[in-house]
């Protein structure tokens, strides 16, 4: 049997779907990468993956298409995979997608992988860890938001001023990551471009930068509140804000994000804006890169 590794094309998106959706049916398959029941998730989440095409990759097993695997640029889990298809498993595959994934990752500049795997999943931990993978012990949770289900802010909030993000407040936004985030691996670079791509929402008063909040056409990835401003619903106001803003370019389509289970203001939080909780996964770290 001849086994090739290719990259992905459009047109594999017809046998990863089903994948996908196994997935998510079956909690000791369910994987973080891809979260998809429709092919709408698929396209929501395709959308915002830059070069999907190239980082991505497809084993073939006599030219049909068994396993896929790869990493996805700028996503919080951003390793895709791996999945394979039922008749071709128990013969490594997973591990020489793993293998050619991690390589292909830092000779390309990514510094840090993040894997999310469904709680049952012993084969995936198994699998990760083998490949260096760190879990970090404490369980994520992933909620979602359909438009129709969004909260409303009702609270006034002082003088704050919510906009999108300029480049220009790049140095406060990257400080105000670091103290929301002390474990964070977002580099400095990722922040850059973020501002650029205008995913970054702020909230300034007195033209001080005091919140953040990042969305792509699928997640919300990041929210940041400065010490001085929290719990007087900066934090809310602006993740309402940026909703809107969001909705406005994409009517109709489904947010994710994922936070701690630890972290109960933020779940208050989300609960008021109408995140409904989801899926629970258990996360795994691989650093390959640190220098900013």
């Amino acid at each position: 049997m001849g086994t090739t590794l290719r990259k992905y094309t459009p047109a594999d998106l017809e046998v990863i779907l089903p994948l996908a959706r196994r997935a998510l049916a079956r909690p000791e398959e369910q994987l973080g990468r891809p979260l998809w029941r429709s092919l709408d998730d698929a396209h929501g989440d395709l959308e915002s993956w830059h070069d999907v095409e190239q980082t991505l990759f497809v084993v073939e097993e006599d030219g049909e298409p068994v396993a896929f695997g790869g990493f996805v640029r700028d996503a919080l889990l951003n390793l895709f995979g791996p999945l394979v298809v039922p008749h071709s498993r128990g013969r490594q595959l997973p591990d020489q997608l793993l293998e050619a994934t991690t390589s292909f990752a830092r000779e390309n500049g990514i510094d840090w992988m993040t894997a999310g795997v469904g709680r049952r999943n012993q084969w995936a931990r198994r699998l990760l860890e083998r490949s260096g993978f760190r879990s970090r012990e404490r369980p994520t949770a992933v909620f979602r938001l359909r438009p129709q289900a969004r909260g409303l802010v009702t609270r006034r909030v002082g003088d704050i001023e919510v906009r999108r993000g300029v480049p220009g407040d790049l140095d406060p936004l990257f400080a105000l990551y670091r103290e929301s985030f002390p474990d964070g691996t977002r580099l400095k670079r990722r922040w850059k471009r973020w501002l650029e791509l205008g995913d970054v929402q702020v909230a300034e008063s007195s033209s001080e930068l005091v919140g953040f909040v990042r969305i792509d056409t699928a997640w919300l990835t990041h929210v940041g509140v400065t010490p001085a401003a929290r719990g007087s619903g900066v934090g809310e106001l602006l993740i309402q804000r940026a909703l809107e803003t969001h909705w406005r370019a994409r009517p109709g389509r489904q947010l994710r994000l994922t936070v701690e289970m630890d972290n109960v203001p933020a779940i208050r939080l989300y609960r008021r804006l109408g995140f409904a909780p989801w899926l629970i996964l258990d996360v795994f770290d691989l650093e390959l890169d640190r220098a900013d």
